[in-house]
Formats: structure tokens, sequence, C-alpha cells
């Protein structure tokens, strides 16, 4: 999986450079300027990371980044005293971090200067979310710590995709920032546990998303029950080639020299790690060995009937 990049599509009086990376506003006081990820790389589980730096600096009281549920406005996001509804953003003038449209009290000093970068550490697992300023202190708090799930904020329900808005008040086009998806080294360590940013998905998400509704949670079922059906099936082909091997008697068998220990048959070394692998005991492991090394039909039969007992 390649990582992420802004989403053209959802781009409004925003421009896209860099390779889909760099946003750059065109509008000026609307409110309502913002890009943000695809819906098809919306998360609802998984622990993620990513980069904001301040590319091009002007005025504008709704320049922000974050995270936002796939069906979110920019000027929902973006606009104060309702701001990141449904989401959580830092404000880029300021650095107060906002959730689910009510200002935390958290402030990470403004992102002034032109370079300066933000980093943002995403647990959907837990629904909790972390910025930092430079290598400052995540969420201001000494004692946070996204590594141990200490100290985040808490993400609202619904599928989320990083995003950042422009505009409002005061703004002026031409304000630029930078992602940093995964696609290059981090300015700062990735905490432990996390994913080394927002990588594209293998299974689309839908397109819509009732917010706050078991959407995200039903999604986050649904990809669990296919692992769960891959994995079951990669049993069934591991089981079937044991039953295969004990159906194909003569096979291989250990001499009995007394006093001198003799290797297993090549046959059945090959096959120990797929009789591990399908979760079988010592005792049914030794069943099936019996079965392969000797020629006895009442083996091969006691053997069979245990693997089909695994299938059924």
């Amino acid at each position: 999986m390649g990582a992420v990049t802004w989403d053209a599509a959802t781009a409004v009086a925003v421009t896209l450079s860099g390779g889909g990376l760099v946003a750059t506003n065109t509008g000026t006081t609307s409110t309502n300027q913002g890009v943000r990820v695809a819906n098809a790389n919306g998360k609802t589980i998984g622990k993620h990371y990513f980069e904001i730096t301040q590319t091009v600096i002007n005025s504008g009281v709704n320049a922000a980044f974050g995270i936002c549920t796939i069906g979110s406005t920019y000027p929902n996001l973006g606009t104060a005293p309702t701001a990141a509804t449904v989401g959580n953003l830092a404000f880029r003038n300021n650095g107060n971090l906002w959730a689910n449209g009510v200002n935390t009290a958290i402030t990470l000093t403004s992102f002034g200067t032109v370079g300066q970068f933000g980093s943002v550490a995403v647990d959907l697992d837990n629904r909790q979310v972390w910025f930092r300023r430079f290598t400052n202190n995540w969420n201001n708090d000494v004692a946070a710590n996204p590594a141990t799930n200490t100290g985040g904020i808490l993400i609202p329900p619904g599928i989320m995709v990083p995003f950042c808005t422009f505009g409002g008040t005061t703004g002026v086009a031409g304000s630029a920032i930078t992602a940093n998806f995964g696609a290059t080294s981090f300015n700062n360590v990735v905490p432990v546990g996390f994913a080394s940013g927002w990588l594209e998905e293998t299974v689309a998400p839908p397109t819509s998303v009732f917010v706050g509704g078991p959407s995200g949670a039903s999604r986050g079922r649904m990809i669990r029950r296919r692992e769960r059906e891959r994995e079951t099936e990669r049993k069934r082909d591991e089981i079937e080639e044991l039953i295969d091997a004990v159906i194909a008697q003569p096979a291989q068998q250990i001499p009995q020299i007394p006093q001198i220990p003799q290797p297993p048959p090549p046959a059945l070394v090959d096959l120990m790690p797929k009789m591990e692998a399908v979760g079988l005991t010592p005792p049914q492991r030794k069943i099936v060995k019996r079965a392969i090394v000797t020629d006895d039909p009442d083996d091969d039969e006691e053997a069979i009937e245990l693997l089909l007992n695994l299938l059924s």
C-alpha cells in the first residue's frame, strides 16, 4: 500500500501541486475552502501518523488541519465557535485544538512561521488523537503519549480522513500547506505501534456515512470477517494437503535400526510446519505422522477422519 495524497475531487477553492501534497488556497474570506483525502482512503480502525508543514502563510482565521468524517464540510470544520464538526483539528493562527465542535482548551502555540510543522497521531482503535508542534509535547501535555494511549482527545464516530481548511476573516489567497502522508521520511519519530503514514486502503469504504451511526463499526467487522474467511481457506488448503499425503500410501518408511535414531522422511519434514499451522495438537500430529510413515490402513483411516473433522 502506498501513501495517500490530497484528493483533487474534494478540493474547494484550492489547487494542488507537489504530487498532490501541496494545497494552496485560491479564495479569500470564504469559509468554504479546503481539501481532504479521498473517501476511498477513509479509515475506522488502525493507528496512523502524518505531518503537516506550513509552506506559505497568509491571513485567514479558518486555516487549520486535522481529521474529519467523510461527510464533513469545510465551513463546519474551520469556523468557530463550532469548529471541527465533525472531527479534530489544530488552528494555524493560535494552535488551539478543537474536537467535535468544542474548543478543548488545549493550545500548542501558533504555527505562524513558514516551515513550522505539526504532527498528528490518530488511534482509531481507541478513537483518540494527538497533535504536536515541532518536537513539543503531544497535546501540550508532558504525560500525553500516543504509544501508551495516554492524554489523547476523543475522536467522534465515523470514517475519518485528513483535511485542511483556509479562508475566514482576513483570509487571503495563496496560503499553502504541505502534507506528508508517508511517502518521504518524517521530521518526528513515529510513535511506537503507529503506521508510518496514512496509507491507501485495499478495500474502499462507502462514499457516504450517517455521522454518528454504525457505519464505521460495521465496516470494521466486515474487514475482520474477510480476514477470518481468508485464514479459514488457507487452513482448509493445508489440511487437504495433509489428507493427500496420507492417502498417497505407501510413503517412505523410517528404517527401524536399533539404537540408531533416524531422521523422518523428507515428505514428513515438509508437512510438519503445515500440521502446526493448522493447529494440530501434539497427539493429533502424532496420528498424522503415523499414517504417513506406516502402511497400516487403520492408521490412514484414523488420520483422515481427524483431518476431515477439522474441515467440518
